[in-house]
């Protein structure tokens, strides 16, 4: 749908690029995830939802210094910013828990 989306608009939202990899990252689809996500964070660059879901991109390819690198960021963005925090943006209990210990791993408290 979003790809349709970006199809039918000449001029797509910023944040658009957020939807996007958001939804490349829940399809398991990493670096098509940290492309969109790059994208978003060009163009908005304190977009605390795309640092974190890049952060989790990273750690998920494997890409751990720069799920850390991109941990520091979220942590810029947002100082009180934690693991906890970030896994009540998924509705199930296992991905709630992956990416909570994915950021812990990246080095979020």
């Amino acid at each position: 749908m979003v790809d349709n989306a970006f199809r039918l608009s000449p001029y797509p939202s910023d944040w658009w690029f957020g939807v996007l990899g958001s939804a490349h990252l829940s399809a398991g689809q990493f670096e098509e995830a940290i492309s969109a996500l790059q994208k978003c964070l060009a163009r908005i660059p304190d977009y605390i939802l795309a640092h974190f879901l890049l952060t989790v991109a990273y750690m998920e390819s494997g890409r751990v210094q720069a799920g850390q690198q991109q941990a520091k960021e979220v942590l810029r963005v947002n100082p009180d910013f934690s693991s906890e925090t970030a896994k009540t943006f998924f509705h199930d209990s296992a991905t709630q828990y992956r990416v909570k210990s994915l950021l812990q791993k990246a080095g979020l408290p």
